[in-house]
């Protein structure tokens, strides 16, 4: 399974922001304040099980200043299957849905891991595995 992509609307500091992903290795570099710890708790907040299907949690973190609720969506890839998950404070729903098959274009013809050092993750080709 990788990510293929992120979304966000009205969330925190972002009005709108979409990421695309390409399998592998995906740094992201960028100065401080870019967003990068935004990124990773949209996705915390978007597999994260909502105590209630209202949406509240997500409403507190609506953009300053904007006039609709935030919306996080993640799209991911896993074998020939791709799925669409999404929080959505506007409607106070959350759901997951299988909308395509990305085709074998998109599959990797060998196994990818990641060694994690202390200089960072080391990409590997990993066959077999």
């Amino acid at each position: 399974m990788w990510l293929k992509s992120i979304e966000l609307l009205n969330y925190k500091t972002r009005t709108s922001y979409r990421h695309e992903f390409t399998w592998g290795y995906n740094e992201i570099s960028e100065p401080n304040e870019y967003g990068k710890s935004t990124l990773l708790e949209a996705i915390g907040d978007l597999l994260r099980t909502p105590a209630s299907g209202s949406g509240r949690e997500l409403q507190a973190k609506r953009t300053l200043g904007a006039e609709e609720d935030p919306v996080i969506r993640l799209s991911v890839v896993s074998g020939e299957r791709e799925y669409l998950l999404e929080r959505n404070a506007q409607e106070g729903s959350s759901r997951a849905r299988r909308v395509g098959r990305p085709g074998r274009a998109h599959l990797p013809d060998r196994a990818f891991r990641c060694r994690v050092s202390r200089t960072g993750c080391q990409p590997t080709d990993h066959a077999g595995a």
